[in-house]
């Protein structure tokens, strides 16, 4: 872990932080000096603010999605500018999620600055983040100074105040695949998040195309595809290094795909849905056995996928019709913006609420609603020359990140639409 140095951020438009109208800290005194007379609203704000009797809307004001007001003055009511991170090349799609006090977006370079070669990289943001807000500190999972190249794609899982990496590197030592899981605690006595442990482990085939997460309890899952074999590993962890690895990569070797989403099903079993252009097949995984079988039910034979993500008990398919969203709980599938090429997309549910995020011709579009087969939809017109994208959502924020050419990698908070039932 390192702080976060000057020069980390881009930001694209400023305001104040969240909890002050004047850009101080909550606990900071305000100056009792002369009184903008002809500010009506008192938000801070007069010759740029869109709205001067609306004490919410000001240049850098947290924009609430859906609610048509345009509050950080910026055109656009449903997404505010995207801060960009500095200092990367050869950067990978982000994932992004949150532990217990923090936001988390996760990624991976070539480059991140000129020390770092073949790294793994974990922005770290405060809760209650603003619009454009600079993450509190970066930490490097993996690499750092290295001549192993990464693969294309890493994801992560929380869990309480930490979190695992998960990404592919080549060793040219002994010309080999690895799939790395690396654990980050967050040390309290510092206030900051450090790498604990890390475990690497390789089988036959490779390089690798994607890389899939998940967790329940005490109990980790991750799995690692390319066109022609996937590996799929088995760990339990506890607050001290993983005590035991079980791999089954062996019985999928000739079998594989571009895209790969790991659904853990209950402890010990997962279903693994791997695939791309052709097709994707659904495959049971036994840990305690060390097997995979192909399911018997494949539901997702005839599509086309672009990419595969897991949220909760949901499969989001991005493909050339729509995304597919399918509850695997024994709800209905959805098919959400239909008939368009979908390169990228991401789900994220809170209180029986969604927001959607996708990539349609390089332009960044969400959806939200407590049923998917009535999405609101809107396009984030100022958001352009996107190639990837994350989203996770709790009561108080939406977190986008997205990918943008081979270097940039942007994000932007927003405040929830307001919440609704669950789809019965």
């Amino acid at each position: 872990m390192r702080a976060i140095v000057a020069g980390l951020i881009a930001i694209a438009a400023c305001g104040p932080p969240e909890g002050s109208r004047h850009g101080l800290k909550d606990d900071q005194p305000i100056d009792s000096g002369p009184v903008d007379t002809d500010d009506v609203d008192g938000d801070g704000f007069q010759d740029d603010d869109c709205d001067d009797n609306d004490a919410t809307v000001f240049p850098g004001a947290l924009e609430v999605l859906g609610d048509g007001i345009d509050h950080d003055c910026d055109s656009d009511p449903n997404a505010t500018a995207l801060a960009w991170a500095t200092g990367l090349t050869g950067a990978r799609g982000p994932t992004v999620g949150a532990s217990t006090e923090h936001y988390v977006l996760t990624t991976a370079a070539d480059t991140y600055f000129p020390d770092y070669t073949d790294v793994g990289i974990s922005l770290i943001f405060d809760f209650r983040a603003t619009g454009q807000q600079a993450p509190r500190e970066d930490v490097i999972w993996t690499g750092a100074s290295t001549e192993e190249p990464l693969g294309p794609q890493v994801d992560m899982v929380t869990f309480g105040e930490n979190f695992f990496a998960v990404g592919n590197y080549y060793r040219p030592s002994n010309a080999a695949w690895y799939t790395t899981t690396v654990k980050t605690n967050y040390d309290w006595s510092v206030e900051a998040f450090k790498r604990t442990i890390a475990s690497d482990y390789h089988g036959p085939g490779g390089p690798f195309s994607d890389t899939s997460a998940r967790a329940a309890g005490t109990e980790l899952q991750v799995a690692s595809c390319a066109p022609d074999t996937v590996q799929v590993i088995g760990i339990t962890a506890n607050d001290v290094p993983f005590k035991s690895h079980t791999d089954v990569h062996a019985d999928i070797l000739g079998e594989g795909g571009e895209h790969c989403g790991l659904q853990m099903a209950t402890p010990g079993r997962s279903v693994l849905h791997m695939g791309g252009a052709n097709g994707i097949k659904s495959w049971d995984v036994d840990f305690g056995n060390e097997t995979i079988s192909l399911a018997p039910d494949q539901p997702f034979a005839s599509l086309s996928a672009n990419n595969i993500r897991i949220s909760k008990q949901w499969i989001v398919i991005a493909s050339t019709t729509g995304v597919t969203l399918s509850d695997e709980s024994g709800g209905a599938d959805y098919l959400v913006f239909g008939g368009q090429d979908i390169a990228d997309a991401d789900l994220s549910w809170f209180e029986g609420n969604a927001v959607l995020a996708a990539v349609i011709g390089e332009t960044l579009h969400l959806a939200w609603g407590p049923d998917p087969a009535s999405f609101t939809e809107a396009t984030l017109s100022g958001v352009t020359g996107i190639s990837g994208v994350s989203i996770y959502r709790d009561a108080d924020r939406v977190f986008v990140a997205v990918l943008a050419g081979p270097d940039d990698i942007g994000w932007m908070f927003l405040a929830p639409p307001l919440l609704g039932s669950a789809p019965t």
